[in-house]
């Protein structure tokens, strides 16, 4: 099933409480990160609705540290994901990645911060990870796979075409936010969820029971815990591997003005939020 075309850039992070600064918070043990674009069918040379999430993850609890909906995958957004966890839960010891160019200023960072005789930054190929499949089907299945559909319906009904810039700019300014509270919603549940492999414990029990206990993996099993395999079993195969989503190029640029005269999204329904996409596909092809 090619038709799941899921952009992965894996990135492991070990935690150890010895190296976190003691003007930060403490930090979970090990995390992973990813981006996974919204799929599409097809083998499209960039996303096909120029949507990625960032997601982070911590190995050890399996608590997800954050889900963001962005409308690219440059170095600097990815690395702002990842500082913005830095900055809540802690400076990590290690990162682990694959060797995507939107990893670099992650690994710019590490180097930086922690020196470079320590493998503050691996890059490598990804391994199979149930838990990180899990979590990425998951958020596929609760939150994206609505997303999906609706936009292809909007495809089919020829309100939405891809390879306009103005649809793009109003599909990304009425449904950006939207998805984003989806995925918050969805974190909030999975952080909630018990596991019964982990004595049906919340990843969030978990998480500080790992905090409190000072519980730290054996750094020597990060290559079998790390990464993920989406091609095992041919349902989510990465295509796009180091291609950089463009970005979204008006014909003219929004001045602040004329962009404040666009409604802002409110929506509580997809369906709502469809008819104002129309209406600011409208509005944005009368003043631009």
């Amino acid at each position: 099933m090619d038709e799941f075309d899921f952009r992965v850039a894996d990135l492991y992070i070990s935690l150890t409480e010895e190296q976190i600064p003691s003007d930060t918070p403490e930090a979970p043990q090990h995390w992973v990160q990813n981006d996974a674009g919204i799929p599409s069918r097809g083998r499209n040379p960039y996303y096909r609705w120029r949507i990625v999430v960032h997601g982070g993850i911590d190995g050890y609890s399996r608590m997800v540290v954050y889900l963001k909906a962005v409308a690219n995958n440059r170095a600097a957004t990815v690395f702002q994901s990842f500082f913005n966890a830095v900055q809540e839960y802690g400076q990590p010891s290690r990162v682990r990645s694959d060797k995507g160019r939107e990893n670099t200023d992650v690994a710019r960072f590490m180097v930086s911060v922690t020196g470079t005789d320590r493998n503050s930054h691996i890059a490598g190929k990804s391994v199979h990870n149930q838990r990180i499949e899990r979590l990425w089907r998951d958020v596929f299945i609760c939150v994206l796979e609505t997303f999906y559909h609706m936009f292809y319906e909007m495809e089919a009904r020829g309100v939405l075409h891809p390879e306009n810039e103005v649809h793009l700019f109003a599909l990304h300014w009425v449904f950006l936010p939207q998805l984003q509270n989806h995925l918050e919603s969805f974190r909030r549940g999975w952080n909630h969820h018990r596991i019964r492999s982990a004595g049906n414990r919340s990843p969030l029990q978990m998480w500080i029971r790992g905090k409190s206990s000072g519980i730290s993996s054996d750094p020597r099993q990060v290559d079998g815990e790390y990464g993920v395999d989406w091609s095992s079993e041919g349902q989510f195969e990465n295509n796009n591997r180091g291609v950089l989503i463009p970005e979204i190029n008006l014909r003219r640029p929004l001045s602040e003005e004329k962009l404040s005269t666009l409604s802002r999204p409110t929506c509580e329904t997809l369906e709502s939020g469809l008819d104002l996409y129309v209406n600011t596909v409208d509005h944005l092809n009368n003043i631009l």
